[in-house]
């Protein structure tokens, strides 16, 4: 069953007396789980009436005539019932693994648990990520059981899995292992964690190369690692002179793009730290950082945001062409391609890749009127595409700009008229968390495990440690803030 979630206890208010009675349900909804778990924020600021029961009396006593075909939760309620864990499907390649948050019951036993992702795991991606994202889980698969015994799930498969070749049995192991044994963001005291898995198809142990002890069990230390590496850990920056340069050095890159010859304003580097792209005026450059390649001219557009890379070397950008908003993906020849979105959106004012090349979170409109996305990135040949926009960090308002933190979350910075705010947004669809943040604040650059670096308004860079403390340092660990601007981790 459904469920639909308010800011607090439903309001109950009563029409008008008679035989059937009409009872009105109102309150401040903040968004709903779908039968599949996945939830999706709503609009937030209003009270609304979601449902209206009618009442009839059955011998002296009141029946409800319409019950709702969802339940009705306050927020607190979702916190005590839910819990949220992550699925792990594939990219198109069958090569990197992408998280897609579901929410499960809070009280049920880890067996149950394990039982009710496993068989998520064989339905395939829903929603959102089910036209960009694989499972290995061939169509016909059936669940013949599952235990589990001193931290060990034992995952038994039938029906056309017994056909899967030894590849696609990895890439089923390899899904199975990612979901149940890595850590969930909310681990309950009294249900132990699953820390192996033991893979059977018709009750017979599957063999793949990771598996160590008897019966084969596979754990996520031994098995090779199919997450997306996470993005660099050097910071590059546009300097004062319009060059680009890295903060751990504070030296310029090689080539005409650290001379600021063509001084740039926008920049952001491929996750190889190969090859660069840059905005300067109204024009999309790229160059290549590994032999100081000159800047070349791929895009003229008003309004260029900063650029972001994709795991494939592809370039997206959003930016006007005359009236119209649009975005675009520079391919591999450095050709732009305006995409294509499955859900209307306002203007696109910045927009940033996840290092697994799927999912982009996207910032559409401005001011108070501006909202976060989270979508994904669909393959159709050469045409690519956003697929439908799902709704994150509705709790924050005047979106400016926006950085992946890990695979989980999004850091965005907020400009409202009382002065820039940083929050921690995760992509579950969850409440957003407020990080410390320095007056001035005009963009961010964030990557998991390292700091959080920031541009100010007076040309000078900061860094944040620790994203749970508050206290903001001169970036590069020196004395003396570094003058420049766009800090931005590769991606």
């Amino acid at each position: 069953m459904s469920v639909t979630e308010f800011a607090d206890t439903p309001t109950v208010t009563a029409g008008a007396p008679g035989n059937p009675a009409r009872v009105g349900v109102t309150g401040e909804l903040l968004g709903g789980i779908s039968e599949d778990g996945q939830y999706k924020a709503e609009e937030q600021g209003g009270v609304v009436s979601v449902w209206t029961a009618s009442l009839v009396r059955v011998h002296g006593q009141w029946r409800i005539q319409n019950p709702p075909d969802r339940l009705l939760l306050s927020k607190s309620d979702v916190g005590r019932t839910f819990r949220s864990r992550d699925l792990y499907f594939f990219d198109p390649s069958m090569s990197v693994l992408v998280p897609d948050p579901v929410y499960v019951p809070a009280q049920a036993t880890t067996a149950d648990l394990v039982a009710h992702l496993v068989h998520a795991l064989s339905q395939g991606p829903q929603g959102w990520l089910a036209d960009a994202a694989e499972t290995a889980f061939p169509a016909g698969t059936r669940l013949l059981g599952t235990s589990v015994a001193g931290g060990t799930a034992i995952v038994n498969l039938g029906g056309l899995a017994a056909a899967a070749n030894s590849q696609q049995r990895g890439q089923m192991a390899a899904q199975l292992l990612q979901t149940l044994a890595a850590a969930p963001a909310y681990p309950q005291p009294d249900v132990p964690p699953v820390q192996s898995v033991v893979f059977e198809i018709n009750g017979k142990p599957v063999h793949v190369s990771c598996e160590t002890g008897s019966p084969p069990a596979l754990q996520l230390r031994q098995c090779p690692d199919l997450l997306p590496s996470a993005p660099g850990s050097h910071v590059y920056y546009v300097n004062r002179s319009g060059g680009v340069a890295t903060l751990g050095s504070r030296t310029a890159v090689p080539g005409p793009v650290g001379t600021g010859a063509r001084p740039l304003r926008r920049i952001a580097v491929s996750l190889d730290e190969k090859e660069l792209a840059g905005v300067s005026g109204n024009v999309l450059y790229t160059a290549s950082l590994a032999v100081g390649g000159p800047l070349r001219p791929r895009l003229t557009a008003a309004g260029l945001s900063t650029p972001s890379w994709d795991s494939d070397g592809g370039v997206w950008i959003a930016g006007q062409s005359g009236h119209q908003p649009l975005v675009w993906r520079l391919d591999g020849r450095g050709r732009p391609i305006a995409v294509a979105f499955r859900s209307p959106v306002a203007r696109v004012t910045a927009l940033r890749v996840a290092p697994d090349g799927v999912r982009v979170a996207i910032i559409s409109g401005s001011g108070a009127h501006s909202r976060l996305w989270l979508a994904a990135i669909l393959q159709n040949g050469s045409q690519p595409a956003i697929g439908p926009l799902v709704p994150i960090g509705t709790d924050v308002r005047d979106f400016t700009d926006l950085s992946w933190y890990d695979a989980g979350d999004v850091v965005v910075l907020a400009s409202p008229s009382a002065g820039p705010a940083l929050y921690e947004v995760p992509v579950d669809g969850g409440q957003s968390s407020q990080i410390a943040t320095e007056s001035g604040t005009v963009s961010v650059a964030a990557s998991g495990g390292s700091p959080l670096v920031t541009a100010r308004d007076d040309g000078t860079l900061m860094q944040l440690p620790d994203a749970s403390g508050s206290i903001w340092l001169p970036a590069g660990g020196g004395q003396a803030a570094v003058g420049g601007k766009s800090p931005v981790y590769p991606g």
